[in-house]
């Protein structure tokens, strides 16, 4: 990856990787830290290096639900080890390199266990079966 990045130097780099499965975060936490951290460090310090933008793809896991809509400025609290990852890669791209955003956003894309999964599939099953609840 460093080597890619060094030779193209892209002006914007978006890093949408994540270990998100449940059974793999809770019982493979090395797994998760590998991709949801350490890699996000890498690409961090290669963005850095090569002077890139760098847009981090977080979650809302990293709330714990009591008190949405959340601000920019609210207080994390993840409930899953999922949420506490992806948290630890925004903590990682912040201390890392200053030229970076961090999007908590819900499930973008991908199979999901059930509709009930985030906010954006739980509106999906609300338009599947218009008037019931």
């Amino acid at each position: 990856v460093k080597r890619v990045i060094g030779q193209v130097k892209p002006k914007v780099i978006v890093h949408a990787a994540a270990e998100r499965r449940p059974d793999i975060t809770e019982h493979d936490p090395s797994a998760t830290e590998a991709l949801n951290v350490n890699a996000t460090r890498t690409l961090a310090e290669t963005a850095k290096h090569v002077g890139a933008f760098l847009v981090y793809m977080s979650t809302d896991y990293v709330f714990d639900g009591s008190s949405a809509p959340y601000k920019v400025d609210a207080e994390a609290k993840p409930l899953n080890s999922y949420g506490k990852s992806k948290l630890a890669g925004e903590k990682v791209v912040r201390e890392t390199w200053n030229n970076a955003c961090v999007l908590r956003v819900p499930v973008l894309y991908g199979d999901v266990e059930s509709l009930d999964e985030s906010a954006v599939t739980v509106l999906f099953k609300s338009v599947l079966s218009p008037g019931v609840s």
